[in-house]
C-alpha cells in the first residue's frame, strides 16, 4: 500500500514540475521551472517535517504521500543536473555558475524557512 501513497503523490508532483517547466519555456536564457521546482520543494519539505517534528501530528502514510511522492516527484535533480551540464558544454558557465548556486542555495534555506515557520507558528 505504501508504493500507492508514493507512487499517487509523485504523478501529482511530476505534473506540478511539467507545468513550472510550461509556465517558463519561453525564458530559454535560464532553467527557471527548474529552480522554481526544488526550491518549493524544499520549501514544503521544511514544513511539513518541521509540523511534525513539533507535532508528530504527520502520519507516515502523509509522510509517503507528500515528502516521498509529491515532493519527490517536484524537485528534480536530473534535470537540474542536465540543465547545469548544458549550460557549461554551450560555454555558459555564469549562467552555469548562477544556476548550481541557486538551485543549491535556494532549496537549503527553503527547507530552514519551512522548518522556522513552523516552529514559529506551533509554538507559541
Amino acid at each position: 500500500m505504501s508504493f500507492l501513497y508514493v507512487g499517487a503523490g509523485g504523478f501529482i508532483g511530476s505534473c506540478i514540475r511539467y507545468l513550472f517547466s510550461l509556465m517558463f519555456k519561453n525564458y530559454s536564457i535560464f532553467p527557471f521551472g527548474t529552480l522554481l521546482s526544488n526550491v518549493s520543494a524544499g520549501f514544503f519539505i521544511g514544513l511539513i517535517i518541521g509540523a511534525d517534528m513539533m507535532t508528530n501530528a504527520v502520519s507516515p502514510k502523509m509522510k509517503l504521500f507528500f515528502v516521498t511522492g509529491l515532493l519527490g516527484g517536484l524537485s528534480t535533480f536530473s534535470a537540474f543536473s542536465l540543465e547545469t551540464v548544458s549550460l557549461f558544454t554551450a560555454g555558459r558557465y555564469m549562467a552555469c555558475g548562477l544556476n548550481i548556486c541557486l538551485n543549491l542555495c535556494f532549496s537549503i534555506l527553503g527547507v530552514a524557512i519551512g522548518l522556522y515557520i513552523t516552529k514559529v507558528f506551533l509554538e507559541t
